[in-house]
């Protein structure tokens, strides 16, 4: 008895350990995707507009005396950073030192005694050397707080990892930050390091008035003066990305997530579809395909997947080879439940654009590749509606770095006892007539961050009325949006224009409904013959469930009928929109025909949304 509880506690505590590791896991795998995501977004850059008509190659580069360290990191390019900086730094420290170790051994007379060099050095020899050790000094230091801000993030990472939070999506907005403005944090940290080392090795810091013969109390005051505007820079920054990170987060995470998640489902069928042609190659099919692909943790930050589509054709091109390796021309409502096991109905209502998944109808490959099209079209307004947002906000944040570098200019001053009171008194006059001057255009200004940061009522891509007129969102900055009109004119409408008024947003909007009247001439037909009519169009509607999603017949007298269609449907066009209502008239004429006489009136109210 006492083995087999033994046994069942061994057990216990075994399925115990294996959870934790599996959490763990899950944990590092939550990291992973972050940090990858971030690095990704950082780094991102624009397509050059030309390509080079040639490409050097690494046997070619050319390396001279003060590009040293280009060549000790392209030697030791597949070495980790901290080796590479450290020969970096032991060579500087080499070039810097040794000569001056010879020089005194040949002339047999300079004693090198540190402690004396920092608290007194006389001689010229001396003076040269206490100076070049700092200046080693301040270097290494500097190397170091670069590696560190490389690293930054992956460090950041395991200690909100580490003290699990209920504002993590914030915790992790913060380590992008300082992420992106890694140069201010490292140049802050090496100037402020440098300057207690000076301080240190050549006496407490005292303010001097300026002049151009440059010594040590001139360079400290310099450097002092570069800490401290470095780090405000990044304080400011920090404090201003932590601040907007809430509009910033929720303006688009549901969305973003969305589109991450229909990415996911290609991205899972095209790895099914290559690991299926590998397995069926080779002898072993007993390795299960369809679960070893799970969505990575996705907080809504970014839009993942970046290679999966990169334009059209490419996008034709991957949906057809995947089906091709699958070895299929349509998917099934079974093969979406083995592909997506947790989640199936979803995936499937997504592919076949139904609201019954129940009908389980087989889905073809023209579908899911207008599908993927439609998906390829939306990632792509997304991108530019964030990247026009990034402007924004980028614009925003410029604002107050020219403010913060004013009063560090003012600081600069100061810390050389100069009379600033010119500066400071220019500035209040200037601000003063500033305002007083552009009080309307400071107002607009602030107008148009409240519309596209606040109220957002749009993004790239987006279906929209305006005063009964249809648009496409194109492109937007802080002032205006470029809005593409249904004869395809691009129209520029400023903000201060469109924050009065009536915008519907179709893309956004449930699914419309469109209103038809149907104008019968008096005494053509019976009451009888109106209900055949409504029973008609309610038959009709059912045969087209993928369109429409319910009939309804406001009045009989006046023979009002709603269609209301099953979705606005990604990435719908003015084109599209015209298509259904020319199907819409087509199917009313041919249906209202057959059971009465009409005069061919129909009233489209295009405007009910």
């Amino acid at each position: 008895m006492e083995d087999s509880k033994t046994k069942k506690g061994d057990k216990n505590v075994n399925n115990s350990v294996n959870a934790t590791k599996e959490d763990v896991n899950k944990e590092k795998n939550k990291s992973a995707a972050l940090l990858e995501d971030i690095k990704e977004e950082s780094t991102t850059e624009e397509e050059p507009i030309y390509q080079p008509f040639e490409e050097k190659n690494e046997e070619e580069t050319k390396f001279y005396f003060l590009s040293l360290d280009v060549y000790i990191h392209n030697m030791f390019k597949d070495s980790s950073l901290w080796i590479r900086y450290f020969i970096e730094c032991l060579f500087v420290c080499y070039l810097l030192l040794f000569p001056l170790y010879i020089l005194a051994g040949l002339s047999g007379t300079i004693d090198i005694n540190y402690k004396t060099l920092i608290e007194d050095a006389t001689t010229k020899f001396d003076i040269i050397f206490k100076f070049n050790v700092f200046f080693s000094a301040v270097y290494t230091i500097f190397c170091v707080f670069y590696i560190l801000g490389e690293k930054s993030l992956s460090y950041i990472s395991k200690i909100i990892i580490h003290y699990e939070s209920d504002n993590d999506e914030i915790l992790w907005s913060i380590a992008t930050t300082i992420y992106n403005e890694r140069m201010y944090m490292r140049r802050a940290m090496g100037f402020g390091f440098a300057f207690y080392l000076a301080n240190v090795m050549y006496g407490k810091y005292e303010r001097v008035p300026f002049t151009f013969d440059i010594n040590m109390e001139i360079s400290k005051t310099i450097i002092l003066w570069l800490f401290i505007w470095n780090g405000s820079l990044f304080i400011t920054r920090l404090v201003l990305n932590t601040l907007t990170s809430d509009i910033k987060l929720n303006a688009y995470k549901r969305k973003i997530k969305d589109l991450n998640y229909k990415s996911f489902i290609f991205k899972k069928i095209t790895k099914i579809s290559h690991a299926s042609d590998e397995i069926k190659s080779e002898s072993n099919s007993n390795v299960d395909e369809n679960n070893d692909y799970e969505m990575e943790y996705d907080p809504g930050f970014f839009v993942k997947f970046k290679s999966l589509f990169t334009s059209t054709e490419q996008t034709k091109k991957l949906i057809n080879n995947s089906f091709a390796l699958l070895g299929k021309t349509y998917l099934s409502y079974e093969d979406v439940k083995e592909y997506f096991p947790d989640n199936h109905e979803n995936v499937y209502k997504y592919l076949s654009n139904s609201s019954d998944p129940k009908k389980k109808k087989k889905i073809k490959l023209k579908y899911i590749r207008e599908i993927a099209l439609s998906l390829y079209q939306n990632r792509k307004n997304m991108k530019r509606t964030l990247k026009d947002r990034d402007k924004i906000f980028d614009l925003f944040i410029e604002i107050f770095t020219i403010i913060v570098s004013y009063a560090n200019l003012i600081l600069f001053l100061f810390l050389f006892k100069m009379d600033f009171t010119f500066f400071t008194t220019t500035l209040f006059s200037f601000l003063l007539s500033f305002t007083w001057i552009f009080g309307d255009s400071i107002k607009q200004i602030y107008t148009c961050f409240l519309f596209l940061l606040v109220i957002r009522p749009y993004d790239i891509g987006d279906y929209l009325v305006i005063e009964n007129k249809y648009y496409t969102v194109f492109t937007m900055n802080l002032f205006t949006s470029a809005l593409l009109s249904d004869s395809e004119t691009l129209t520029y409408m400023s903000h201060i224009t469109l924050f009065d008024k009536d915008i519907k947003n179709i893309s956004r909007s449930q699914s419309i409904s469109l209103i038809i009247k149907i104008s019968i001439k008096e005494g053509s037909t019976t009451y009888s013959k109106a209900l055949k009519l409504q029973d008609k169009f309610t038959n009709e509607l059912k045969k087209k469930s993928n369109t429409y999603t319910e009939c309804v017949l406001y009045s009989l007298e006046s023979s009002s009928v709603t269609y209301k269609f099953f979705s606005n449907g990604p990435g719908d066009s003015k084109k599209d929109f015209e298509n259904r209502r020319r199907k819409l008239i087509k199917n009313v004429e041919s249906i209202s025909k057959s059971i009465i006489s009409t005069q061919n009136s129909y009233i489209l109210l295009n405007n009910e949304i």
